[in-house]
């Protein structure tokens, strides 16, 4: 991996933790009186665990000596750049009508799904583009977690040993799910970024 690659995967592992940890945070909401604080403790080891990984792992990079890109290589990451910013420019307005009709219906309950499925399906339009095939796995996760949700639970479940309170459960669901899933790729990003740096180590030593 050039200098590039593992700096752009370290951020993408950042980004990953950080909208991780907006889902988990999501999904405890959701789970209302069952989320004990002891979630939420671990919710925030597992946050800050990731977050120095990934911190120590792009000031590695940064340490690196600059790619030297011919023209080519420079058209290729200005092809890429511009790629990922449709890509994400059409995921963004995509969560903007899934939160616009889930009120407009009054249906709100569906946004959460909708929006696991949208950023699942931005992640085959991106794995081609930044050739991360892991993003495919992720993708495919959160695609099902979505249509899983939708078709097989209910929106809501009575808490046991709570009176009068219900549990929004695709809430719980897909925020904790999602996290999970964004976690792993963090994780598996971070593991990519740790193997060039030794690759690259072992060739300048």
């Amino acid at each position: 991996m050039s200098r590039g690659q593992i700096l752009n995967a370290s951020r993408g592992a950042m980004i990953f933790a950080v909208y991780g940890t907006l889902w988990a945070i999501f999904g405890l909401w959701s789970l209302g009186a069952v989320g004990e604080p002891i979630a939420a403790i671990a919710l925030a080891l597992v946050v800050l665990l990731l977050l120095i990984a990934t911190v120590k792992l792009i000031r590695k990079a940064v340490r690196l000596p600059q790619d030297e890109l011919n023209v080519e290589a420079q058209q290729r990451v200005k092809r890429i750049k511009r790629a990922f910013g449709i890509v994400s420019a059409v995921q963004g307005v995509a969560i903007g009508a899934a939160f616009t009709l889930g009120f407009i219906f009054q249906r709100p309950y569906y946004i959460p799904p909708a929006i696991a499925l949208i950023v699942g399906l931005h992640f085959f339009a991106l794995a081609p583009i930044l050739q991360m095939c892991f993003d495919y796995i992720i993708g495919t996760l959160l695609c099902l977690l979505a249509v899983v949700t939708v078709f097989a639970l209910p929106v809501y479940v009575n808490v046991i040993g709570v009176a009068s309170q219900s549990m929004f459960l695709w809430g719980a669901v897909v925020g904790l799910g999602s996290a999970i899933v964004l976690w792993a790729g963090a994780v598996s990003r971070l593991l990519n970024v740790r193997a060039a740096l030794s690759s690259r180590r072992e060739f300048n030593p």
